[in-house]
Parts: C-alpha cells; structure tokens; sequence
C-alpha cells in the first residue's frame, strides 16, 4: 500500500481534473479521503482547491486528481485535494479532462493509490476540447522543454547563460545551439585563420 503520509504543495495555477473511477476507494485508515488529507497535511479544509473557473464553495470532499505539471505522481499512485461537492460530481464537464480546469496557488496534496478501477474506468471528456489544454514550450535554441517556467521566457537556463570555452565569455542567448565559442575566438579556431599563424 502506498504511503499516505507525502505531501506536495502547488506554488502556481496547475491544470487538473478528477480521475474516473475513483467512488470505490477507501483510505486504508478507514477516514473519509477529506478526513485523511487533513489528518496527514495537519490542515483545516477550506474552499475547493478548484479554479479556472474559480470555485468559492467549502471543501466536502476528497478528490482524486491528475495534474498534468508540474507535480507528476510516483508509479502506481495519484493526488487527493479538497474539493467541493459540485466540482467531485462526474457530470461536471468543467472538472474533467480537457474541461480547462487548474487547482489553485498553494494547494496542499496527498497521495492515493491509482486503483485498478481507475485504469480500466472509461475516460470522460470535458466540452472545451483538447485546445485548451496548456501548450508545451520549448526552447528556441536547443527544443528542451522550458513549459514550467515563466511565459515570458523564451530560452532554457542553459542556453541562457551559455558562455565560450575558451574565454568564458558569455554567448548570447539566441546563437546557434552548435555555438561553443564566441565570434572572437571562433575566428581563431577557424581553418583560414589557423593557416595564417602556420604560415607567420
């Protein structure tokens, strides 16, 4: 049985829905989930972890979820946060995958197994459809995936603060991902510069 006693905290708006499924699992300590996540994190429930649309009503229940970033699960295991019961209702299209729908700024979650009823569960969609997904970034340079930081940011760190080899001097940022020197020294490295030493 997975431990129940991890505990993860958001620190941005992160997409979200409810996992299919889920109406049958019990905590192993035999509390409602809403019971064990405030027996595990030593907080009060509140308001519901949902929003996009922002959801104001008191949290009642447990809600298993999937976050697509920045937080993946361990294998084998999914996130419970409180949620109201309108947003835990299976019908609410706003709160199913691909219904657009984040879990606010500083939502505390647990752990819960991903149960075999959840796997084989048939998947629900949200009406807003796939385009409203968040898009993954990547980095104008070198294509790594940059989705998790600022929007403004256009380049991954590394490529960001890239400095040449031979003199330490920082190459800007836009260069060529297959830059290693700065123009200076490359035009040193270079065949036909290399000839005109040989023959000095």
């Amino acid at each position: 049985m997975p431990s129940l006693t991890w505990i993860a905290k958001l620190d941005e708006d992160s997409p979200a829905w409810n996992i299919d499924g889920s109406s049958g699992d019990k905590p192993p300590s035999g509390r409602s989930w809403i019971g064990e996540w405030e027996h595990v994190t030593g907080h009060q429930k509140g308001l519901c972890s949902f929003t996009n649309p922002p959801c104001k009503n008191p949290a009642t229940d447990g809600g298993h979820l999937w976050l697509s970033y920045p937080i993946i699960p361990p294998k084998g295991q999914c996130f419970v946060a409180p949620i109201c019961r309108g947003c835990n209702w299976v019908v609410n299209d706003k709160r199913k995958q691909d219904g657009g729908s984040k879990l606010r700024k500083g939502t505390l979650l647990i752990l819960a197994p991903y149960t075999e009823a959840m796997r084989t569960t048939e998947r629900r969609r949200g009406t807003k459809g796939a385009t409203d997904r968040p898009q993954r970034r990547t980095c104008c340079t070198c294509s790594r995936d940059i989705s998790t930081q600022s929007e403004d940011h256009t380049h991954c760190y590394q490529c960001f603060k890239r400095k040449c080899e031979s003199c330490e001097t920082p190459i800007k940022y836009d260069a060529p991902s297959s830059w290693i020197r700065c123009p200076k020294c490359q035009e040193k490295w270079s065949p036909k510069c290399q000839a005109k030493w040989r023959r000095t």
